[in-house]
């Protein structure tokens, strides 16, 4: 576990305290610009309150003053270097930027700080899937879903880099997970279904596509699959049909 360097550097006036939850009530109802006169204030009284800056950065970012919000995270991390809210706070914002790279390294930070680690490890793998290292992303996925096993939205991401990484019996395991947790999720019947075609199981594909279209029977996307898998089954004429089915659907979009 990394330590910290230098005095905490946190808000330590009840005053202060008092209004960052001002600060907070006022972004909660959208009102963004007298939020970010009331940070200015706190952070002109109370330059050494980190918060001040971790809230006036969020104000900075939703207002898409994306470079101001970075000076200010910039500015809190070198008052207090390993601030663990200004550390995914900024990783979050270096993925918004694209920054990946940075991203990953704030996370990481964030990660050895070795408490509340599971946004740091998913943005970590978002990351990771951006600049197109699966491996890495399955590392961090599977790490999370051994504490988080009923995240639906985990599995999914998890089962996403199985199909990229072509490890289909795998993907074929987590979407069934997934479909335990949430079994009206056309969408994970359908990309269920993707990893049996990627297996040439076209009978399993069409058994899944067609559970995906009668929870979503517009669902495009899952008719041209089936479409693919009748074809390989022989069967041109439910091929067709599903075809335009999907065409008619995609035309009045």
């Amino acid at each position: 576990m990394a330590l910290l360097h230098g005095p905490p550097a946190m808000c330590d006036d009840a005053s202060d305290e008092a209004e960052l939850k001002a600060i907070k009530q006022l972004m909660l109802v959208d009102q963004l610009d007298d939020a970010l006169q009331k940070a200015d204030k706190l952070i002109a009284r109370s330059p050494d309150c980190v918060s001040a800056y971790i809230i006036r950065s969020d104000i900075e970012s939703q207002k898409g003053k994306y470079e101001s919000a970075l000076k200010d995270l910039n500015t809190a991390l070198r008052k207090h270097p390993d601030h663990p809210s200004a550390l995914l706070a900024r990783g979050l914002l270096y993925f918004h930027l694209k920054r990946y790279q940075e991203a990953i390294a704030d996370f990481s930070r964030k990660i050895d700080l070795g408490t509340k680690k599971k946004a740091a490890f998913l943005w970590r793998a978002r990351c990771y899937e951006e600049i197109k290292q699966p491996h890495k992303a399955l590392a961090d996925y599977s790490l999370v879903i051994k504490y988080h096993p009923r995240d639906v939205n985990i599995r999914a991401r998890r089962a996403h880099v199985l199909v990229i990484l072509r490890k289909y019996d795998e993907a074929i395991k987590e979407w069934s997970e997934v479909l335990k947790l949430a079994p009206d999720d056309g969408t994970a019947y359908s990309e269920r279904a993707d990893a049996f075609a990627a297996k040439g199981h076209w009978k399993r594909a069409v058994a899944d596509y067609t559970q995906a279209l009668a929870i979503e029977p517009q669902f495009s996307r899952a008719l041209r699959g089936r479409a693919r898998a009748y074809e390989q089954l022989g069967d041109k004429a439910r091929a067709d049909a599903d075809r335009r089915a999907a065409s008619r659907i995609e035309e009045a979009k």
